[in-house]
Order: structure tokens, then sequence, then C-alpha cells
């Protein structure tokens, strides 16, 4: 009875705290971010064509936006709007994800021993990490892949220690609907196969492998979809697009001046339009990007260790303006650019002109931001955690940050927030205990 009180009393003060941040929302409007109205266009073609193509059905077809989202975020909004046809009544059922995160959060540290703190140290967080809180606000994918990720890692955790085969296939379903939110996670397929040949050895639990399969044999069949829709074998979109318009695009930036590396971007798009086949299209777009990256290994190694750091320290700065209704920037003008261009100096000297009350935030969140990514390096040697665990979680966070490329932010790093935060707590957890033990003997 204690304990559910606990967890009652745990739910309603994440409660109010979500609702502080709606409440925002409603008064700013900022809750769309540059691929919501994809996000929404795709849930209006689901509903009005069983198509999950992202773009205006009305206008001649971009063969991009039949696989640019995949489905799932968008099947959410269509169902939700069935019920209430708002889109702030998505951002409550995005802030309830969020809550029940946080709580299965709490549920498996008591799984792990830790029953104490972990109810007092979450909401001290969110109170300090605004960012979850925020992201929730947003008609974008971010919650509900997070939501997908944790509890997958939830039922792995619970699968190390139990051995029950209801969990390795529920943790491997979870992850086959993470990838049909999110296109980010599409290649995590082959460190599960090949962390799940490894459990086999050591458990010699046969299901092991069979369900570590299903996610490939997903992808697979999407691509043979794709291929079926659009005469091309890809999974996403995105792939390429990201490939060529912002890895590439960001090399340029950093060995010419902006003009000449806006003007070799636009001839190239104007290139690629001029190909009618699709496929054709597609390789050459993938191959121009590769061509500007191989051609340039340093720059472009340079650039994607830039964007990991910022997967794991970005302050938000982006989604935070945006959120409060004070973004008056193009996506060309905004932080990220400023880093590819003119790397940290670039951006501290942005970031000392900004209002003090903005400031603040964002040295609170980025301070947060060092003892969450220290607390979760200390987790990963802490040898009275299952070494199967640690493996996991380290597989995940570091997975999804070096997927992130050039482009990290804090926004990516929010579907694995949980998985780190489980570390932090571990760790401050056993710091307090030990503290309290030897004032005890003392």
């Amino acid at each position: 009875m204690e304990q559910k009180r606990k967890i009652l009393v745990f739910a309603l003060v994440l409660g109010v705290m979500h609702a502080f941040y709606f409440l925002i929302a409603v008064k700013t409007g900022g809750i769309y971010m540059a691929d919501s109205s994809e996000y929404i266009q795709q849930s209006e073609n689901l509903k009005s064509s069983m198509t999950y193509y992202c773009g205006d059905l009305n206008k001649p077809l971009d063969f991009d936006q039949f696989t640019k989202r995949p489905p799932v975020y968008g099947l959410l909004i269509a169902a939700l709007k069935l019920l209430v046809n708002s889109d702030f009544f998505i951002l409550m059922f995005q802030a309830l994800l969020s809550i029940s995160t946080l709580t299965g959060l709490c549920l498996i540290l008591q799984e792990l021993g830790y029953n104490r703190y972990p109810y007092s140290i979450i909401p001290a967080f969110v109170l300090l990490f605004p960012p979850q809180a925020i992201t929730a606000n947003f008609v974008m994918a971010e919650i509900l892949m997070q939501t997908l990720v944790f509890w997958s890692f939830f039922f792995f955790v619970k699968f190390v220690r139990t051995k029950k085969t209801k969990h390795i296939f529920l943790y491997n379903v979870l992850l086959v609907i993470a990838v049909l939110t999110k296109p980010v996670i599409v290649l995590f397929w082959i460190p599960n196969v090949i962390l799940s040949v490894y459990l086999y050895f050591k458990f010699r639990k046969k299901s092991l492998i069979p369900a570590s399969l299903i996610m490939p044999l997903v992808i697979l069949a999407v691509c043979l979809f794709n291929l079926g829709k659009t005469g091309y074998f890809h999974y996403s979109s995105l792939k390429n697009n990201a490939l060529l318009y912002y890895n590439a695009y960001f090399i340029l930036l950093n060995t010419k001046d902006k003009e000449t590396a806006n003007k070799e971007i636009t001839d190239m798009q104007n290139f690629l339009f001029s190909i009618p086949d699709y496929k054709k299209m597609s390789e050459e777009r993938e191959r121009m990007g590769w061509e500007l990256i191989m051609n340039n290994k340093l720059v472009y190694a340079k650039l994607h260790v830039k964007g990991v750091m910022n997967f794991f320290f970005d302050p938000g700065r982006f989604d935070f303006l945006n959120y409060t209704g004070q973004l008056n920037e193009k996506n060309t003008e905004g932080m990220m650019f400023t880093f590819a261009k003119d790397g940290y100096i670039g951006v501290l000297m942005r970031m000392i002109q900004q209002n003090p009350l903005n400031l603040t935030y964002f040295v609170v969140v980025f301070t947060m931001n060092i003892i969450l990514f220290a607390g979760f390096i200390v987790f990963l040697f802490k040898n009275k955690i299952s070494s199967e665990i640690r493996i996991y979680a380290g597989l995940l966070v570091f997975f999804l940050g070096f997927m992130s490329g050039p482009l990290g932010t804090l926004r990516y790093k929010i579907h694995v927030l949980p998985v780190m935060l489980l570390g932090l707590i571990i760790v401050i957890s056993d710091y307090l205990i030990l503290r309290k033990s030897k004032k005890t003997i003392s």
C-alpha cells in the first residue's frame, strides 16, 4: 500500500510539472517544429488515402515524401484526432507518455534494488532539466520514440533478471515499433543481433536468435515495399537527404565561404531535379554526398565528432526559443549552422548575446548535461549491475549518439534520456547510501 501511494504521489508531481509546461505551450503556440507539418499531413493522408506519404497529395508527387517519415507517429496522430480533433490533445497524450516512461524508470530501478531515492531524484531532474517536459509539447515523434526505446530497455532488463521468453520478444517488438517511428535506429538491428548471439551462448535461450531477427525482417519488408512504391530499394529518403543537404553542406561551409557553399548545393539540387528517374536521382544524390565526404575525410570526421558532442551537451537553444515563441530566425541562421561554420567560438559568441534569463536557462541545462553524461559513464563501470544491462544501455546511447552525426542535438538525446538517467540515479544512490553508512559507523 505504501509503495502504491508513493508511485501515485510521484505521478501526480510529474503531472503538475507537465501541466505547467503544457499551459505555456497553449499560451505561446510554439508546438510546431519544421517536421510537424509533414507528420500532420501524413496523418491526414493515412485517413483519406491509406498512404503514409507525408506531402500534399493535391500537388505533384515528390517520391521522397513516400518514404521520408515511417508511419507510426502519423498513425498515432490520426488515431488521437479521431477522439479529439486538436493538436493540443496530442500534447496531452505525449505528457502521459512522458510520465509513464519516468514512472517505468522508477519501477526498473526498484527491480535493480534502488527503492528509496528515485522518487525524489527524478522530479528534481525534470525540474532542473526542462527539455523533457518541453519536448512533450511539440507535435514531433521524439517523446513517442523515447517511450518505445525505454520500454524496450525495460523488458531487456526484465529478461536478464528473469530469463523469461516473453520479455525477449517484448523488447524486440518494441524496437520494431521504434524503427517504424523514426529511421535513426534502423541499423541498430546489427548490434542487437550480435548481442543476442552473445546472450544465447551465455543463457542458452533459443528464442533470442529468432526474436532478434524480427527487426531486420521488418526493415527488409519496408525496403521492398518502398521499392514497389518508388522503384528504389531503401528504408527512408531522410538518409540521402541528410547526407547531401546537411552533412555534405556542412563540409562546404567549412572549406568555402557561405555564398559559394550555398551556390554549389543549389547547383547540385537543380541537377538532381533534372533527373526524372527516382532511383537514378537517389543514387546520384548519395554519390554526391559520399564523394564530398570522402574527399574531405578529416573535415567530416571533425564535424561528426562535434555532432556527437552536441548530442550529449547541447542545451537545446532552438527548441527552447521555438517553444517560448521567441524564435525569429531561419534554420540556416540557427546555432547548428553557426557551429558547423564557426565552431565553438561562434557558438559561444552567440550564446553570450542571449538575454540573461535565456542564458541562465542554457547554462543550467548545459550543466545538467555534463552531470548526466558523467553519471552515465560511471554507471557503465558499476560491476554490481549486470554486465548485460550495462552493455545494452551503452549500445543504445552511444549508437544513437553516433548515428546523429553532424546533426546531433539535445532533441535526439531525448530518445535515450531515461536510460542515461537510470545510470545517473544508480550512481547518486550508491553515493548517498555509502555516505549514510559511513555516518552510521562513525
